[in-house]
């Protein structure tokens, strides 16, 4: 009782006019982050449902025209931007390729992932993308330095190569159980069911001084006049996109 109309019962301040002009100028900050984070999320979902079809067999590759380079660079850890994630092409003007974006960027995602869980802690991941036009197919590496366990897992030959893309297999586990291997997630092997919908292949090589994941894939060069996969989601989310304006006595915002 007593307190005249929007003020705080602890401080006795204008609660709408000081907090409106606040929310407002966070709005911009607020959004930028939400335009460069939704892209990230919105593909991890799309990359789990795909991942759902593929264990079940239901899934249909979706050729679309693609860049390989924008392609497989960027995600959380500025691959392709960074010293430590460098990207090679070869040749550097490899032209656009029809393929299926959301698999080739689910095994390129995955495999720089294992490369850094397993590889040299803090060591360089390099990812090498060759087109070899003859035969029209495409060739990814991404290569790590070696980690944990190198020497042991060399010594195991073919057996370390099938259990990488065993169902239910975990290498470095078997490693540490020295009896057999142990239950861990599948990534790999959806990873080669992945390659094998695009008539293609995953490989690994552990050598003495690197560790290079390889997958290859028939890749066709794409019509020049066919949109890009990634410029058609664009021009469809700038031409829904409006400016949002915060509406009067407004205290907070949250997106679902």
């Amino acid at each position: 009782d007593g307190l005249e109309p929007g003020r705080s019962a602890c401080e006795g301040e204008p609660l709408a006019d000081s907090a409106a002009p606040q929310i407002q100028a966070g709005v911009p900050r607020i959004i930028k982050e939400l335009d460069s984070q939704l892209p990230h999320t919105l593909d991890t979902i799309l990359a789990k449902a795909m991942a759902r079809d593929i264990i079940h067999e239901v899934y249909e590759p979706r050729l679309e025209q693609v860049n390989i380079k924008d392609l497989v660079s960027g995600y959380a850890i500025d691959i392709g931007h960074s010293l430590l994630f460098p990207i090679e092409l070869i040749p550097a003007d490899i032209p656009n390729l029809l393929l299926d974006p959301q698999q080739v960027r689910y095994i390129h995602r995955n495999a720089v992932s294992n490369a850094c869980k397993y590889g040299k802690p803090g060591g360089v991941v390099k990812t090498t993308v060759l087109y070899h036009e003859l035969r029209k197919e495409l060739e990814m590496l991404v290569i790590n330095e070696p980690g944990h366990g190198h020497t042991e897992i060399i010594a195991l030959g073919e057996e370390a190569h099938r259990a990488v893309f065993a169902q239910g297999k975990l290498l470095h586990n078997h490693l540490q159980s020295g009896k057999k291997f142990v239950s861990s997630g599948d990534g790999a092997w959806i990873m080669q069911k992945c390659a094998k919908t695009m008539k293609g292949e995953c490989q690994i090589r552990f050598e003495e001084d690197q560790t290079v994941f390889c997958f290859t894939c028939p890749a066709a060069p794409a019509s020049p006049s066919a949109p890009l996969a990634e410029s058609r989601l664009s021009s469809s989310l700038s031409s829904s996109a409006r400016d949002f304006v915060v509406p009067d006595n407004t205290w907070a915002i949250a997106i679902d």
